[in-house]
């Protein structure tokens, strides 16, 4: 299902880009898109999927239609599989990011119940294991 917009979100794109989307518009209409364009490089979103994340709905257009500008075959599929990836790697938990004991607990509670909790969708590691010399080491608390 689709969820229509009070006020459209907007992508400008190239001359190209244009030209590609406007053979894609059915397909982007297939994966919840509902667009149109406003001029020869504005884009304009005015229906987006149910399942996108409340907020960030501007983040997720632009990556779906970002995505299919890439694809050279647009099967649903894969196509939403790797936006799924795409977007959990975005909405990850980056370096001097200050999470409250709560938040630290949920997010190790989730990644417990992941059938692989040691790499993103992506194959990155999440988890990495530093033995107690080498945080020494780190801080220079050891002799190099």
């Amino acid at each position: 299902t689709r969820h229509p917009l009070l006020i459209p979100i907007t992508i400008t794109l190239s001359h190209d880009e244009r030209v590609k989307l406007s053979d894609l518009e059915a397909r982007l209409k297939q994966l919840g898109l509902s667009t149109h364009f406003s001029d020869n490089h504005t884009l304009n979103i005015t229906e987006i999927p149910s399942w996108f994340e409340k907020g960030q709905e501007e983040t997720y257009a632009e990556a779906m239609v970002a995505q299919c500008l890439e694809e050279t075959t647009l099967a649903i599929g894969p196509l939403v599989n790797q936006l799924a990836k795409d977007l959990a790697c975005k909405h990850s938990v980056k370096g001097n990011t200050y999470l409250s004991r709560e938040e630290a607990d949920h997010l190790i509670k989730d990644l417990k119940s992941l059938n692989n909790p040691f790499h993103c969708p992506h194959g990155r590691p999440t988890i990495i294991e530093i033995s107690t010399e080498q945080l020494e080491k780190l801080f220079q608390r050891v002799a190099l």
